[in-house]
């Protein structure tokens, strides 16, 4: 077991006995995040937030140091293979190359042009590297031409450093048991371009001139710069490695004959390697410069405003939808005039989201094989196509046909529908991607999309019969339905064999694989009507800056003259204004003579009045206190007149309370006495019963 301290300390510790074997010690300022352990577990790599990397050979002592150029500041991953080839991946997104075993030291500067890689992994047998950039696509290299390619020619950028446990050194760093020293020892690279007389191919030699601790001679800094720039030279004129090294897929175990048993199978390829039989089927080339060129040349102002149009819920698939439909408006001006291009795109951007370039390629497959006549009438719909697809589905199926005529339902519609969107409206996901993979399959025969519409149909003729009303039948075939997309293809397959040539109105012509480096021209379509609207686009846009030039010198014609009588009428306000002041001027004056002479008859008045208000207000302070003394006493009378009163009433209620308790009770004599008198009488009565 191995372990990384936070002090950059390594110790390697038994299983069994859980006991430090041994401890190895990487510089402090190192600042170590990783180590790794080749497949033999002889070397072991250390490195981190720093472009040095510290290379352990466990059967020895000491330890090597490499550094990568300035350019990378730190590690991202590295990992063995071959157990003395270690593959790295800077913080600059590059990939570099160290082979312990032969002391030799590769650096491969291997960013795929306008793309940085983020990722990658290798087999440990060194026999395939992928890498991962950050548009999510993947590369596959095959590393035994990558080596063969690049083995040694990037050697200067390294530097090999040995470190000797047995040299002292004034800077050590403390180990367990002595010092460390740092002798340096760099490598000078000659690079020569020379040309192969038997191949006619442009090579490059190289020489090698070592200098040792003990040399005399050093590097001086021309040297260094001239052979930095040698190597520049060589690497500019040299082919980029991802396409010298990537995978041949035509020596890949795929045959169109297995494929072909296994579609017949399982009716669809697997989801995870539908891109790479594609890739295989359709013969991608992966041009990347070419696709770069036309994504630089940004979006088309044909989709601008795709947002508004074509809203989807996805910002990330909006942005790529919107890049793959303006390269191909800039690759074919055909493209910026198709009004359902988003539509017929969209389910191939949802199929390959993080294969951006096979995106592309496929769709631009798609229009030179099976859309080379999509757009023969454009704008009009393709009546050629249109008009196979019914002559087909006449010949094979005539009830059916008849039936459908029969209710008045245009076959041309639905046709015309299902190849703007490529069928996607008809069928669910599954059937459609069993549908797209067996197009594929078939690349070589674009004619078979011709027979969809009429297999379609057949399929669910005995539905279409047993619909009784027009808009059932409509319904029925506007909808997703869930077929057997087998027995579809089979059909297909059928009527391709059978179907007369007289039928067709149209024929196809084999234009896959896409060529390699320059994608082929797009000219599929009437270039009078291209020319012609922009002839028309031409004349109204003349026509318009003629008419806006007009209108411009009208317009300056009326700002002068409303600027001529502005000056006039800016004239007579500032004489009417100068007028209007002297007026004033004078009016104030007399105004401010007025009101001083009413300001001092103001005064002299507000003087009298103020001194007559004095005398009132004595007055009436007088008068008020004679009347609060005469309501005093008024008060005072009132109240002892309220007291007499009052005396008075109490004194009735008395007397008035005891006659009527005399009254209750003479009245409660005489009921005594009544009572008395009745049981008196009882009494009696009684008796005379008794007796």
């Amino acid at each position: 077991m191995i372990t990384l301290t936070k002090d950059s300390t390594i110790a390697l510790i038994s299983i069994s006995s859980l006991q430090s074997e041994k401890t190895l010690n990487v510089p402090a300022y190192a600042n170590t995040k990783k180590i790794t352990i080749s497949v033999e577990s002889r070397y072991l790599v250390a490195g981190g937030n720093s472009r040095l990397i510290y290379v352990f050979d466990l059967t020895k002592t000491g330890y090597k140091t490499f550094e990568l150029p300035s350019q990378c500041e730190g590690i991202k991953d590295f990992k063995f293979i071959e157990n003395s080839r270690l593959v790295i991946l800077g913080s600059d997104n590059e990939v570099y190359f160290i082979d312990f075993a032969g002391d030799k030291k590769i650096l491969l500067v291997k960013n795929v042009p306008g793309k940085a890689i983020v990722s990658f992994d290798a087999d440990i047998y060194g026999r395939y590297l992928i890498v991962v950039v950050n548009s999510g696509e993947t590369y596959l290299y095959d590393l035994k031409k990558l080596f063969e390619k690049e083995s040694l020619i990037s050697n200067t950028f390294l530097k090999h450093v040995e470190f000797d446990r047995k040299q002292p050194d004034a800077t050590s760093f403390s180990g367990p048991n002595e010092t460390l020293r740092a002798p340096f020892q760099e490598t000078n690279t000659n690079i020569i371009p020379s040309h192969d007389q038997d191949s006619g191919k442009k090579t490059t030699t190289i020489h090698y001139k070592s200098y040792k601790p003990n040399d005399s001679q050093f590097l001086n800094e021309s040297t260094i710069s001239s052979n930095k720039e040698n190597l520049r030279q060589t690497l500019k004129a040299a082919e980029p490695l991802y396409k010298t090294a990537k995978i041949d897929l035509s020596e890949s175990f795929m045959s169109q004959h297995e494929l072909t048993k296994y579609l017949k199978k399982l009716k669809c390829f697997p989801e995870k390697h539908r891109s790479l039989i594609w890739r295989f089927l359709l013969e991608i080339p992966s041009n990347n410069e070419a696709y770069d060129n036309l994504c630089k040349k940004g979006v088309h102002k044909a989709f601008h405003n795709l947002q508004k149009e074509y809203p989807l819920t996805s910002n990330r698939l909006l942005i790529k939808l919107q890049r793959i439909l303006s390269c191909l408006a800039h690759y074919s001006p055909i493209f910026a005039e198709v009004r359902f291009l988003p539509d017929l795109a969209f389910p191939f951007i949802k199929l390959f989201e993080n294969e951006e370039l096979l995106c592309f390629e496929v769709l631009l497959s798609f229009f030179l094989q099976w859309g080379q006549n999509l757009f023969e009438n454009h704008p009009a719909p393709p009546a050629n196509v249109i008009k196979s697809m019914e002559e087909v589905l006449k010949f094979h199926e005539p009830e059916l046909f008849a039936h459908i005529q029969e209710k008045n339902i245009n076959i041309r519609i639905y046709a015309w529908l299902g190849l703007q969107n490529l069928f996607t409206d008809l069928l669910t996901k599954q059937d459609w991607l069993g549908l797209m993979d067996f197009f594929v399959l078939n690349c070589h025969e674009p004619i078979y999309i011709l027979y969809f519409m009429a297999s379609y149909f057949a399929i669910l003729r005995d539905h279409i019969f047993a619909a009784d009303r027009i808009d059932n039948i409509e319904f029925f075939i506007r909808k997703q339905t869930s077929i057997n997309i087998g027995r579809l293809t089979e059909r297909m397959q059928h009527y391709l064999a059978t179907t007369p040539s007289s039928v067709l109105y149209v024929a196809y012509n084999d234009n896959l694989p896409i060529s390699t480096r320059q994608y082929p021209i797009y000219n599929f379509y009437p270039k009078y009507t291209l020319e012609e609207r922009d002839n028309i686009k031409e004349r109204i846009f003349r026509q318009d800056q003629t008419a806006l030039a007009q209108r411009e010198q009208i317009q300056q014609i009326q700002f002068l003259s409303e600027e001529i009588r502005e000056q006039e009428k800016q004239l007579q306000i500032r004489t009417q204004e100068l007028a209007r002041k002297e007026r004033d001027r004078k009016e104030m004056k007399a105004y401010e003579d007025d009101m001083k002479l009413q300001q001092k008859l103001s005064m002299e008045r507000e003087s009298r009045e103020k001194r007559t208000s004095y005398m009132k207000a004595l007055e009436n302070s007088v008068k008020n206190a004679v009347v609060r003394h005469s309501e005093t006493k008024l008060e005072s009378l009132t109240e002892l007149e309220r007291e007499i009163q009052k005396k008075s009433k109490f004194d009735s209620y008395i007397i008035q309370s005891k006659l009527e308790e005399e009254a209750l009770q003479n009245l409660e004599f005489q009921t005594v006495q009544k009572l008395n008198e009745i049981i008196e009488h009882r009494h009696r009565e009684e008796k005379n019963q008794r007796s």
